[in-house]
C-alpha cells in the first residue's frame, strides 16, 4: 500500500481517529500487532501536533523574549542587592550580589545580541547558553539563589526551539519535516499491519484506514483548486499584458504614415513657413472716419 505524505493538519486528524479507534469498546478486541502499531502512530501524532499549533516564528519570538528577560532580571537583581539603603549591607547581601554577578557574567558574557540573528545562528548561541546553565557550579548557584523556576523556563524554551528546527539548526521547518517523516513511517507500518490482520474484514479496514483516505482526497482537491486558481491568474495576467502590447503596437505603427516623413500638418506648416504678421491698422484722420 502506497502512503501519500499528508500535511501536518491531516496527520493530526488521522492520528486522533486512530486513537479513538484503539480506545473504542468492541466485542472482539483488535489484534495486539495492530494495537502496537497504532500506538506508534499516536506517539508520532503527539510530536506532529506541536507544529500544528505553533509556528517557528512564534517560538523564535517567545524564546528571544524569555532569554533577554532572564538577562534583564539578573541585572535588576544585582542592582537591587547593591542599592544603598538606610542599613548597611551585611555579609549575606554582599555574597548574594557576588553570586548574581558571577552567574550573569558566566551566562551572558557575550550579551544577548545573538537573539537578533537568524534561527540557525541563534541556535548556536542557545546551545552555548544551555551548556553553561547546566554546568554544576552555575546550576548550584541558580538553586541557591532561588532562580531555578526561571532557569527551567529558559531551558524549556531552548528545548522547544531545538525541536522546531530539528535539533541541528538550518531552516526553521526542519523539525516539522522530521516529525512528518516519522509520522508517515509509523502510519505506513500501521496500515500494512491492518491489511495483514484484517484482510477479509472490510469494516475494520475502513474504520482504521478510512480517515487517512479521506484526508488524502481532501488534500488532492485543495491542490487541484490551487492549481486552477494559479492558472487562471496567470492567464488573466497574460491577456492583460498582450492587450497592452497590442495597443502600444497599434499606436506606434500607422499604415497611413511614412516613418521617414513628418505628419502632414507639420509638413504643411514647414512648407508655408512661419505665419505672417498682420499689417498695422490704419487710423482715420478725423473722428467721423
Amino acid at each position: 500500500m502506497f502512503i501519500k505524505r499528508l500535511k501536518t493538519q491531516g496527520q493530526v486528524v488521522v492520528g486522533n481517529n486512530v486513537k479513538l479507534a484503539l480506545e473504542a469498546e468492541r466485542p472482539t478486541p483488535l489484534t495486539d500487532s495492530t494495537r502496537a502499531h497504532g500506538q506508534m502512530v499516536i506517539v508520532a501524532t503527539l510530536a506532529v501536533s506541536l507544529f500544528a499549533n505553533l509556528s517557528a516564528a512564534k517560538v523564535d519570538r517567545a524564546t528571544d523574549r524569555v532569554v533577554v528577560g532572564f538577562d534583564h532580571m539578573l541585572v535588576r537583581a544585582g542592582e537591587w542587592v547593591l542599592h544603598d539603603g538606610v542599613l548597611p549591607q551585611g555579609d549575606v547581601q554582599r555574597v548574594m550580589a557576588a553570586q548574581i554577578r558571577k552567574v550573569r557574567t558566566r551566562l551572558f558574557a557575550e550579551g544577548t545580541e545573538f537573539t537578533r540573528g537568524s534561527m540557525d545562528v541563534q541556535w548556536s548561541g542557545l546551545l552555548v547558553l544551555r551548556t553553561r546553565m547546566q554546568e554544576p557550579d552555575v546550576a548550584a548557584t541558580l538553586d541557591e539563589l532561588g532562580l531555578r523556576p526561571y532557569a527551567d523556563h529558559v531551558l524549556g524554551h531552548i528545548d522547544l526551539y531545538g525541536r522546531m528546527i530539528g535539533q541541528q539548526g538550518g531552516k526553521s521547518s526542519a523539525g516539522e519535516e522530521q516529525a512528518n517523516a516519522a509520522w508517515t513511517e509509523a502510519f505506513t507500518l500501521f496500515a500494512a499491519q491492518v491489511l495483514v490482520d484484517y484482510q477479509s474484514n472490510t469494516a475494520i479496514r475502513d474504520e482504521l484506514l478510512g480517515p487517512y483516505h479521506t484526508q488524502v482526497a481532501q488534500q488532492r482537491a485543495v491542490a487541484r483548486a490551487t492549481r486552477r486558481r494559479l492558472a487562471a491568474e496567470a492567464e488573466a495576467g497574460g491577456s492583460h499584458a498582450v492587450g497592452r502590447f497590442s495597443r502600444a503596437a497599434a499606436t506606434d505603427h500607422d499604415p497611413q504614415r511614412r516613418p521617414d516623413r513628418p505628419p502632414r500638418r507639420r509638413r504643411a506648416a514647414a512648407a508655408w513657413g512661419p505665419p505672417r504678421e498682420a499689417p498695422p491698422r490704419r487710423r482715420c484722420a478725423s473722428d467721423g472716419c
